[in-house]
């Protein structure tokens, strides 16, 4: 029977959250103002269209495309100045070797995703990528449409799919998507408050593993 363990990027494979932090606040004041970039809001998980769109609503009116000039020379110094989560070749040694197959969903571009990528140890075995933030015809997370895409471009349903998500938008994302969800914790930001709705928690990418053989001996009951 296929199962299937899909990633999350920001947050998940590579540890970036705060240096987007670091960065945004600058960015935004460029990008939107200061008066709109103060009323942008909790970014953590959320796609750069949704925060576009928020700016917009604000009273922003350069093109998308301009936005984006500036953005990804930011976003490209974010993530390679980024880390690779730690335990992500364990991870996904683990993940292969028991028939898993592999996908990404993130709220990212694909000129971003494509910065991070070369970096990880599995590259070759990840089957699908979703970018949600070049896709008009999904909505972004929190909405569940970019995972349940995934499941069925990897012949999985639910109950055979394991999502690792750290935001609160992704993990809500992957909940209603019915599949069994780990939230991880290693990479938050200091004082993001992780809603408790996944089915299991990890602090690290060990504890993931874990989490996963537990999901595995529960299926043989």
């Amino acid at each position: 029977m296929n199962k299937a363990f899909i990633f999350d990027m920001d947050g998940v494979l590579i540890n970036d959250e705060a240096l987007w932090m670091k960065y945004e606040v600058t960015l935004f004041d460029e990008l939107f103002g200061k008066e709109i970039s103060a009323q942008i809001g909790d970014t953590v998980g959320v796609s750069s269209k949704t925060i576009i769109e928020k700016a917009k609503s604000l009273g922003f009116d350069k093109s998308v495309e301009d936005t984006f000039r500036k953005w990804d020379d930011v976003a490209f110094e974010v993530y390679d100045q980024s880390n690779i989560t730690p335990g992500i070749e364990k991870l996904g040694n683990f993940l292969v070797e028991n028939g898993f197959k592999l996908g990404i969903v993130s709220s990212s571009r694909m000129s971003w995703i494509n910065r991070v990528l070369p970096r990880l140890p599995f590259k070759n075995n990840i089957t699908n990528i979703i970018f949600l933030a070049d896709r008009a015809d999904l909505l972004p997370k929190p909405a569940s449409e970019g995972y349940k895409e995934m499941m069925e471009t990897l012949d999985v349903i639910p109950s055979d799919t394991i999502i690792l998500e750290d935001s609160n938008a992704g993990i809500k994302s992957a909940v209603d998507a019915n599949a069994f969800v780990i939230s991880l914790s290693e990479n938050l930001i200091p004082n993001y408050k992780q809603i408790d709705i996944a089915n299991a928690k990890a602090g690290n990418m060990l504890e993931v593993i874990e989490a996963t053989k537990d999901w595995l001996e529960s299926r043989k009951k």
